[in-house]
């Protein structure tokens, strides 16, 4: 598989994830969090990740952990619809 194809795979899991936590937690541009609250869920997340990661050994460990972060990402993505996307300078130059 290539990399696009790859990426491309991620991306749908992305939308995917996103779309369940849409469902389970309508957001609203009204609605929502501000900044330091998406950052605070994405942590807890992560954490979730980290210790899925720790408590087991091996690939169900390594698969809940990916579960953890395709869950984190996508709520980055929810933070990015509510305030907007601001890319690096770098890239858009």
């Amino acid at each position: 598989m290539g990399i696009s194809q790859h990426r491309q795979q991620i991306y749908e899991a992305i939308d995917r994830e996103r779309a369940y936590q849409q469902a389970e937690r309508p957001l609203s541009h009204r609605q929502g969090h501000e900044i330091p609250g998406w950052i605070a869920i994405m942590r807890s997340e992560l954490a979730e990740a980290e210790e899925a990661w720790v408590k087991g050994d091996g690939a169900p460990a390594n698969a809940e952990s990916l579960r953890e972060i395709l869950q984190v990402v996508a709520t980055g993505v929810a933070a990015l619809e509510q305030h907007g996307v601001v890319e690096r300078e770098e890239i858009t130059s």
